[in-house]
């Protein structure tokens, strides 16, 4: 045929070699499973503890493993992380914010050009600030009244129109914290 005989361009090399090296990253990092729990030697060399008892551990620590997996898969953190290499990887940096508690975890992403750092000659962080763009019908309304703006005001405006940018600086402070 026709396209038999066309050149590859290589438009796509870096491209794939970029998701070629995230994938083998994702994969030792996060191949399933990519932990286990077992009894400690201690534990497996007490003369006390019976084979059943063992048995009986084993199966704990199983179903604990099992939990684990299952809140990691809900989350999707493994999304999360994807993006975060593939910012290391391709660019050579990224941040990732993480909070959350209770077993509701979430975790932002920020590319190279929405955050800054300053670190000390340790190469500790001493500040960081954030760039995020929000949408202000995302507020509460004593938040719309702080930018002294109204509902209605904003929502005349379309959507790129309004939206805000919003800086976060986190420090370190004298205590370490």
């Amino acid at each position: 045929t026709q396209a038999d005989w066309l050149a590859r361009s290589y438009q796509s090399l870096g491209a794939d070699g970029l998701a070629n090296i995230v994938g083998k990253l994702m994969f030792t990092i996060f191949q399933p499973p990519w932990y286990r729990f077992k009894t400690s030697a201690r534990v497996r060399t007490d003369p006390n503890i019976t084979q059943q008892m063992m048995g009986e551990f084993d199966a704990i620590l199983y179903a604990r493993e099992l939990v684990i997996q299952s809140q990691f898969e809900t989350t999707k953190l493994s999304t999360k992380f994807r993006t975060a290499f593939e910012h290391t990887v391709g660019v050579g940096n990224s941040l990732t914010l993480c909070g959350g508690e209770n077993g509701n975890y979430w975790f932002k992403n920020f590319r190279l050009d929405h955050y800054v750092q300053k670190r000390g000659g340790d190469g500790e962080v001493l500040w960081t600030i954030t760039l995020e763009m929000k949408d202000p019908m995302e507020l509460s309304d004593q938040d719309i009244d702080a930018i002294d703006q109204t509902r209605e005001e904003l929502e005349k405006k379309d959507n790129e129109n309004r939206q805000l940018e919003l800086y976060t600086k986190c420090a370190r402070q004298l205590d370490g914290t």
